[in-house]
C-alpha cells in the first residue's frame, strides 16, 4: 500500500453520515406520540419502518435522548 496508499484512503469520506437533527427531532416527537397501530407502544422496528431509517438508528436516537417506549 505505501505511502501513496495511506493518501488515497485519508481522502475518502468516513463510514456513514450521521442522522439529520430534523430526523432525530421527528423521531422523539413521534415516540411520544402513542403508534397509530393497534399496538401499545413504539418499537425500534415500527419506528424504524416509520422514518425509513435503520432499527439500530432508533435504539441510538431512543438511548441519547433516555427515551424507553417500552417501559
Amino acid at each position: 500500500m505505501g505511502f501513496d496508499g495511506l493518501l488515497r484512503d485519508k481522502a475518502h469520506p468516513p463510514g456513514i453520515a450521521p442522522l439529520e437533527t430534523t430526523l432525530i427531532d421527528n423521531v422523539v416527537a413521534l415516540t411520544l406520540e402513542p403508534p397509530a397501530q393497534e399496538a401499545a407502544h413504539w418499537t425500534a422496528r415500527t419506528m424504524a419502518k416509520v422514518m425509513g431509517i435503520a432499527a439500530s438508528s432508533v435504539v441510538k436516537i431512543w438511548h441519547d435522548h433516555g427515551l424507553a417506549p417500552h417501559r
